[in-house]
């Protein structure tokens, strides 16, 4: 089945990717049946002008910072041949402290800018992305909001040569890696320790069969108690079973 939206071309089945056409902003959707991106499933192309719209805002607010900080480089510059020039020796102590005042209100000002530029670009590109893929394989809310925190830490948001923002997968290690969203999503589904969290479609490798007693993925009775558990029951009942096994 052809997924909307791909983040490459090796995401899709080899016979399937003739479908797809990039995105703007990166990745590739699905061209049905040869239509243009108007005339495709409304939900594909709401969420396809969602990411246009999401990638665009984030290169907006990341331009600005650029702007403000070259003009911040420009005073500086001007201060210092302002100095340089003939200034009243009555004059000159004044004169620097209004200059040095202004820088320092210039780049306190920088700061919170750039601040919120920081909080606004990992709100979408990383706390967006961590839930979306959490939600899609989590057993429940409580498990989902418990995967979150581990997807955003493997997040981080990258500012490109061409000055565009983009989501960065992390390697366990904590560096910068090539993998797409969906590789992380496959990674987290082949991990041991999430599968108390994932749905019983999602969790693999469980060996347990539907409705038996075995280890691996919960059944059904226990999948409903878990969805009745807060974040900490969920956390003491993993942590039993890695302490079981």
């Amino acid at each position: 089945m052809l997924k909307a939206v791909i983040d490459k071309l090796e995401d899709a089945d080899e016979a399937d990717r003739k479908h797809y056409k990039p995105l703007d902003g990166g990745g590739f959707y699905a061209d049905v049946d040869g239509l243009g991106e108007g005339t495709k499933h409304p939900s594909v192309g709401e969420l396809v002008r969602a990411k246009r719209r999401e990638a665009d805002e984030a290169t907006k607010q990341a331009t600005a910072a650029a702007k403000f900080k070259a003009e911040l480089n420009e005073a500086q510059e001007a201060l210092h041949k302002r100095l340089q020039g003939k200034v009243d020796k009555s004059d000159h102590e004044a004169l620097q402290a209004s200059y040095e005042k202004k820088l320092a209100d210039a780049a306190a000002e920088s700061q919170t800018r750039e601040g919120s530029l920081s909080a606004s670009l990992r709100e979408v590109l990383v706390d967006r992305e961590a839930r979306a893929l959490a939600t899609g394989i989590a057993l429940d809310t409580n498990a989902a909001d418990l995967l979150a925190e581990s997807v955003q830490r493997r997040l981080t948001v990258e500012i490109t040569t061409d000055g565009k923002a983009v989501t960065r997968v992390l390697g366990a290690d904590g560096k910068p890696s090539a993998a797409s969203l969906d590789d992380l999503k496959k990674e987290i589904v082949a991990t041991p320790k999430y599968h108390a969290l994932l749905s019983g479609s999602k969790a693999s490798g469980s060996g347990a069969t539907p409705g038996g007693s075995g280890s691996g993925a919960p059944s059904g009775s226990k999948q409903k108690n878990m969805a009745l558990m807060s974040p900490a029951e969920l956390v003491a009942t993993i942590d039993a079973k890695h302490a079981a096994g």
